[in-house]
């Protein structure tokens, strides 16, 4: 866990809502200041020289950094409203059905408590950040779960109350600037003037992208008859190793053998050394010899660390980071959000 003193609040529904609202009315405070700003310069955010200066106008670098300061704020005040949402929608059912607040958040957000079972694999699985014996926080636990569920719970009504129209959110997400990636060169599937690109930046000791690799497959399959897919490299973990492997793959890709390289890779990602890159090679039945001349060659490295610095230039602080058509996409479960964007691409 990452806040372990999220562990020790112990918080009723009611209390949960009420305490969300608090929040809400702290965020709206430093959002909506007593005085507000003057007009702004059409969108501009600074003028230098006489010429102003849009998010549009600033280096890729600058942002990304810009549009997930935006994207906090999106997210915090859609955190506050939905907040607001469900406080009132409880008042409404208390009046409605002559019940205490209280009452209403019970019936609405009642949980069962977990069990010991799933305590304990709760602190098995979270160890490392838990400081202190089970029996210590055993308790800790259990409301941290508890509260889990409940949140859980809220955001089904939520979506519920979304389905039925009786809720609806008029806060827009902001889009992301789009950045120039050049993909030349870099192995890709489906057709090259396809109306949708799909960039991935990807790092083969990353054990998001390997879920990512395995949960995409069938769900972009269907899709690459109109979008193309473009794999990079973001080789980050220090060990150098995913390096290593990265310039294997530039050179199963010179023999045409890339995807079944990157599955093999991703396949043995807990086992992978130095040495992974030239077995796996031998395994496809590469021609070793020249594999072995194309990862001795300058530009196979060069290839790799181009990738690299044009992850850093787009902003990507992580892997795997998605661009669509220079777009980049904040996934927290990739293959059920990308099919979703693509639609919405495909039709633009």
């Amino acid at each position: 866990m990452s806040d372990e003193s999220a562990l020790k609040r112990n918080l009723t529904p009611l209390n949960i809502i009420t305490a969300l609202v608090l929040l809400a009315g702290t965020v709206f405070m430093v959002m909506q200041p007593g005085k507000q700003p003057e007009a702004q310069h059409s969108n501009a955010l600074f003028t230098l020289a006489g010429k102003s200066y849009s998010s549009t106008d600033l280096p890729a670098r600058y942002r990304q950094p810009l549009f997930q300061s935006e994207m906090e704020a999106y997210n915090n005040r859609k955190a506050v409203a939905q907040a607001a949402a469900l406080e009132l929608y409880i008042e409404q059912q208390a009046a409605k059905n002559n019940e205490t607040k209280q009452q209403v958040a019970e019936r609405l957000f009642a949980v069962p408590s977990p069990t010991e079972e799933q305590m304990r694999g709760f602190y098995e699985s979270n160890r490392a950040a838990i400081n202190g014996a089970y029996e210590n926080v055993r308790d800790d636990i259990r409301n941290y779960m508890t509260q889990a569920a409940q949140q859980r719970e809220q955001q089904a009504l939520l979506q519920k109350l979304i389905s039925l129209k009786e809720l609806t959110l008029h806060i827009e997400p902001p889009k992301s600037a789009a950045v120039e990636i050049d993909t030349a060169g870099y192995p890709s599937k489906g057709p090259a003037n396809a109306k949708v690109t799909i960039v991935e930046f990807a790092d083969y000791q990353c054990p998001h992208c390997k879920a990512s690799h395995v949960s995409l497959k069938p769900v972009l399959e269907p899709y690459l008859d109109r979008v193309r897919f473009v794999y990079m490299d973001f080789p980050i973990n220090r060990s150098g190793i995913s390096r290593t492997v990265a310039e294997g793959a530039v050179c199963a890709d010179a023999q045409g053998r890339f995807w079944a390289y990157q599955d093999e890779a991703f396949a043995r990602q807990e086992s992978l050394t130095h040495e992974s890159a030239r077995q796996i090679a031998s395994e496809l039945k590469l021609d070793m010899a020249a594999f072995d001349q194309c990862v001795a060659d300058d530009a196979t490295a060069a290839k790799v660390k181009r990738s690299e610095q044009q992850a850093i230039a787009a902003g990507v602080t992580g892997t795997p980071t998605f661009f669509v058509n220079g777009e980049k996409q904040h996934l927290h479960e990739a293959a059920q959000e990308l099919p979703k964007i693509i639609e919405q691409a495909l039709t633009q």
